[in-house]
């Protein structure tokens, strides 16, 4: 009995530092995170996921800007936090910047597509070959703004707006695909924060609540306060477009 007790314990710290099997420390952080995202809109399947924000081709810094890279580490973070690990569950993926070079075996799994069509070259080629995932949102080519559902919204001082939209991956429907941006960098950073914080975990179950279609899928728009500066946000506030224009609660970014 007692070499079998030491061998338990023998097998199971050793399992814990080699990482295989799964440690029961990252299985416990796995069903907690599965747990945590609150809805089914929000749940990465059980696959390899890739992030693949703008590329600026510069061999500095493959971050078209800071703030697209304060939304990459947030959805990072998130993701560590959870037990999930970089190269084995998840990858950063960098695409040409001016034309789509996304390998085909990477586009059938989850995706979270950081920035908007116009600066993420695979987002781009994407709503051409699938128009309908951004059917509602009509980008305006004079500027920062967009009209969404039929409304315009515009850059303004102090105040950007972003969105967060989960879908179904139209080249695998049991992988999700996760956009997030904003009119300006500022306004993607905050859609990234909204989408992984802990602080925000209220507010996206009570949008999802509201929002999310039957299939799983969810939009939501942000108003995204922010610094003069243009680098720090000081909170999101969901807009619930719904026939009485109700809102949701504004969120710190720094809530946890």
């Amino acid at each position: 009995m007692i070499s079998i007790i030491v061998g338990f314990v023998f097998g199971f710290f050793a399992s814990y530092f080699a990482q295989w099997p799964t440690p029961p420390r990252q299985l416990w952080n796995r069903w907690r995170f599965r747990r945590f995202r609150e809805r089914r809109c929000y749940t990465l399947p059980g696959s390899k996921t890739y992030i693949i924000p703008a590329c600026s081709g510069d061999t500095a810094s493959p971050y078209v800007s800071a703030n697209a890279l304060g939304c990459v580490k947030a959805i990072t973070g998130m993701l560590q936090q959870s037990g999930y690990s970089e190269g084995h569950d998840f990858d950063l993926v960098f695409p040409n910047p001016s034309s789509d070079n996304v390998a085909e075996d990477i586009r059938t799994e989850n995706l979270i597509l950081v920035c908007g069509p116009r600066r993420n070259q695979f987002l781009a080629s994407l709503l051409d070959e699938f128009p309908d995932l951004m059917r509602d949102i009509v980008f305006d080519s004079d500027g920062p703004a967009f009209v969404y559902r039929g409304k315009r919204y515009t850059a303004e001082r102090g105040r950007d707006w972003g969105l967060v939209l989960v879908k179904k991956n139209p080249y695998n429907l049991r992988r999700k695909l996760v956009i997030l941006f904003g009119l300006t960098s500022v306004g993607t950073k905050g859609a990234g924060l909204f989408y992984a914080r802990d602080g925000s975990a209220s507010d996206r179950m009570r949008a999802a609540d509201i929002l999310e279609s039957t299939h799983g899928e969810i939009e939501i728009l942000l108003s995204v306060e922010h610094t003069e500066d243009r680098q720090t946000v000081r909170r999101m506030q969901p807009l619930v477009l719904t026939t009485t224009s109700r809102q949701l609660s504004p969120v710190a970014p720094g809530t946890s």
